[in-house]
């Protein structure tokens, strides 16, 4: 991963990498009911080249080692999605200390277990997340150091935090590392890149080793399935901590595709946290690819089927005309242009208008609502399968299949066969089918 960066950054050089929305400020907004949210006044993305992201990055991993950390060494990464985000895991791939990622929705018994079962030192987090350790850090004796990613508006309060601790921001360890004289040191393929901990859904979370061979290999087949074009632009909102959403990040990365950063409390015109009159992130980024989970496109599938439901009686029934005849002759393999834009259009401009491809992954995708996004939004849709144990790859479907329910054939590099399940008296020519079995490089 660390020799991925260089050639992105000496191929791509000056063109836009990772991109943060500006927050001019936080104000009281008047609500209709007599209440008043705090709501933001966002500006416009500002962008980090190729080149500062891998400048950027080498820094950070030389200002980690200034503070003690070895390669070889874990650190956990307890942070939301941002571009530090991104930054500071491959400043730790610069200097082989491997990645423990756990996810910021856990609860502190959760989180501790994580610090404590990897032998943690050195904590990466957020502002937002810093006042966690209040707590946490009684359950985790290691733990010296904690490392923040700087809130745009609001500085951080050091007490009531455990004594001795050192707590020092993320653009304070750029600044050491770019004084430092300490060299990179790359990791070889089989050397640890992240251990991800899962959300948790079946007990106690569990940490999944995956090496940069392993990472590479996904990339490969990432790029194999998901076509890039130029213009394209990703907006990068799902957790990072979700081995899906890493790998489709620095697969962008690759192909010298810019990733601008969202959250669901900005995305929209409508979303919770934008002030009257400001734009959502995706009316601003505009962008042509997102990743996305289930829950988030059922969300949208509500949404649509909710804004028809009340558009009255003539519309509506327009819209379902509409959308069967645009779903007969999709069937057939056709487009309907003229009836995009007619009708359609509206609704592509709530994700920037541009939108060309979407990616879902991390459950399974209902095939009402892949083909109601796909008809609606004009987009491909693409549904995969994996685990985390898989480093998110085992099968993807192809851009252009217009086919629901499925996850399409196994990726480039990956094998799956079924196997009979004894114990439980299925065969492999039962239905439903036995176990499902996948391989690819070992660990």
């Amino acid at each position: 991963m660390e020799s991925m960066l260089r050639a992105a950054a000496a191929r791509w050089a000056d063109r836009p990498c990772l991109g943060t929305r500006t927050v001019l400020s936080e104000e009281d907004e008047p609500q209709p009911n007599g209440r008043v949210f705090k709501k933001f006044n966002m500006g416009p993305y500002e962008w980090r080249t190729y080149v500062e992201v891998e400048r950027e990055a080498r820094q950070f991993g030389a200002g980690l080692r200034e503070l003690g950390c070895a390669p070889r060494q874990n650190v956990v990464m307890f942070a939301e999605t941002r571009a530090e985000w991104m930054l500071a895991a491959h400043g730790c791939f610069k200097q082989s200390i491997p990645v423990v990622t756990i996810y910021a929705t856990l609860g502190d018994e959760a989180i501790a277990h994580g610090i404590n079962e990897t032998d943690v030192s050195t904590v990466i987090t957020t502002y937002d997340l810093l006042p966690k350790f209040k707590k946490i850090l009684a359950k985790t004796p290691k733990v010296d150091t904690i490392i923040y990613m700087e809130d745009q508006l609001k500085t951080i309060d050091r007490e009531g935090y455990k004594p001795g601790i050192k707590i020092i921001g993320y653009k304070e360890v750029v600044l050491k590392g770019a004084s430092s004289k300490i060299e990179p040191v790359p990791p070889s393929p089989s050397d640890t890149a992240i251990i991800m901990y899962t959300s948790g859904s079946t007990g106690v979370p569990k940490g999944v080793i995956l090496s940069h061979r392993n990472m590479l290999a996904t990339l490969k087949a990432f790029a194999d399935a998901m076509p890039i074009f130029d213009g394209d632009v990703l907006m990068g909102f799902l957790p990072l901590a979700h081995v899906f959403e890493l790998l489709a990040e620095n697969l962008c990365m690759i192909g010298g595709v810019p990733i601008g950063y969202s959250t669901p409390l900005t995305m929209l015109d409508t979303s919770s946290k934008i002030m009257k009159g400001t734009k959502g992130d995706a009316t601003i980024l505009q962008p042509t690819c997102i990743t996305t989970v289930p829950l988030i496109m059922d969300r949208i599938s509500k949404g649509i089927t909710d804004k028809v439901s009340r558009s009255g009686e003539f519309a509506s029934a327009f819209f379902k005309w509409a959308y069967t005849y645009k779903q007969t002759w999709m069937r057939r393999g056709y487009d309907t242009p003229i009836l995009n834009k007619l009708m359609f259009s509206r609704i592509r401009q709530l994700l920037g208008g541009k939108v060309r491809m979407m990616i879902s992954g991390g459950a399974p995708l209902s095939p009402d609502t892949h083909a109601q996004v796909r008809i609606c939004l004009c987009c491909d849709v693409v549904a995969g399968y994996g685990l985390t144990e898989t480093t998110s790859c085992a099968t993807v479907m192809d851009p252009h299949d217009r086919s629901t329910g499925r996850v399409g054939a196994p990726t480039a590099g990956t094998d799956v066969r079924l196997l009979d399940w004894d114990e439980g008296g299925y065969r492999v020519d039962n239905k439903p089918y036995p176990q499902v079995l996948g391989r690819s490089q070992p660990y």
